[in-house]
């Protein structure tokens, strides 16, 4: 939890009016004052592209989130958010569908993944669909399913679904250097 949290369960504790008490909703207030804490709960969205720790990122609008969200998908992994938006619908709906062929063509090979706990990959679509069954878990569907938008974590490595069962970015084909196509880059079914 945030910093603001700490302190509002510390101060609990306190009795009214006695000098720890007193000491304490002072230090309060120099660090709200120094810019260290926040006297509000969550964050703008000038706060999370500085990546600002004096906010509670736990009470952030989904306005502020997306909005974040597009800002990281722009600016780090250098894509439009409108075609990652896309690319994570058609990917929940192939999971659903259990649409095996949409999936292996959206793969970037040679596609890492765990099998029995060691690390294997495979080469092509076909390889892909050979092992399927090892690739896509149940935990790696559910990530997928249960991913939303504006929760998507993007660093300079891709974007992450769920808790890193699922990483995308965009690859930019031999055959069409002109466009960036999105891909599953791993997969940690492990």
């Amino acid at each position: 939890m945030g910093l603001a949290y700490t302190m509002s369960e510390s101060f609990g504790s306190l009795q009214p009016g006695s000098l720890t008490m007193k000491k304490t909703a002072l230090a309060a207030l120099l660090l709200i004052n120094s810019g260290l804490a926040s006297a509000e709960p969550g964050c703008n969205l000038d706060q999370l592209k500085t990546n600002s720790t004096t906010c509670d990122r736990n009470q952030v609008s989904v306005q502020d989130k997306t909005s974040y969200v597009d800002f990281r998908v722009k600016e780090v992994a250098r894509l439009r958010p409108d075609d990652v938006q896309s690319f994570l619908d058609s990917l929940k709906n192939a999971v659903e569908s259990n649409d095996k062929v949409y999936l292996s063509n959206v793969a970037r090979y040679p596609l890492r993944y765990f099998e029995h706990k060691k690390r294997r990959s495979v080469r092509d679509p076909a390889q892909f669909l050979k092992k399927y069954k090892n690739i896509f878990t149940n935990k790696v569907k559910h990530a997928i399913e249960s991913q939303q938008y504006q929760n998507l974590s993007v660093d300079s490595e891709g974007i992450m679904l769920g808790n890193g069962e699922v990483w995308v970015s965009g690859i930019v084909e031999k055959t069409t250097p002109q466009r960036t196509n999105i891909k599953i880059i791993a997969i940690n079914n492990h």
